[in-house]
C-alpha cells in the first residue's frame, strides 16, 4: 500500500519535471519571452543564442517573469 503511494508520487513529479524541460526550463528559474532585438528578452535580460532560439520557440503561456508578461500584454 504504502509502496504504491510512494510510487505514484514519484510518477506525478516525473511529469512536473519533463513538461519543465519540454519549456525550455527548469522549475526555480524565470521564464522569459524573446524580444525582436537578438539575444535579447522583453524585459531587457540578455540571453545567449542558444537560450534567445529557445525563447524564441516558447509559447507565451509558459512566460513566468511578470516584466515580460506585462509587455506582451
Amino acid at each position: 500500500m504504502v509502496s504504491a503511494v510512494i510510487g505514484s508520487f514519484i510518477f506525478c513529479i516525473g511529469i512536473l519535471v519533463r513538461r519543465a524541460l519540454d519549456t525550455g526550463a527548469s522549475l526555480m528559474h524565470k521564464i522569459h519571452a524573446a524580444s525582436p532585438l537578438a539575444n535579447m528578452s522583453m524585459c531587457g535580460y540578455e540571453a545567449t543564442p542558444q537560450e534567445y532560439k529557445v525563447m524564441k520557440k516558447r509559447k507565451t503561456k509558459f512566460v513566468n517573469c511578470k516584466k515580460c508578461k506585462r509587455l506582451l500584454k
